[in-house]
């Protein structure tokens, strides 16, 4: 697949800001709700991943 700059960039925005929100998310669980709240990290987690990756492209 090629992707232009301007594209790269757009992935690389909305997996930042998806993992973003999806942190800001977890902040708002009551701390009873661990097993839901390391899901949604771990979710997180994998999204800033694929940002990164991305960075090497841009």
């Amino acid at each position: 697949m090629d992707f232009t700059q301007e594209e790269l960039q757009l992935i690389y925005t909305a997996c930042m800001g998806y993992g973003d929100k999806l942190s800001e998310i977890v902040k708002g669980f009551p701390h009873g709700e661990e097993p839901i709240r390391d899901e949604i990290s771990k979710k997180a987690d994998k999204y800033w991943r694929v940002a990164r990756k991305v960075t090497k492209y841009i």
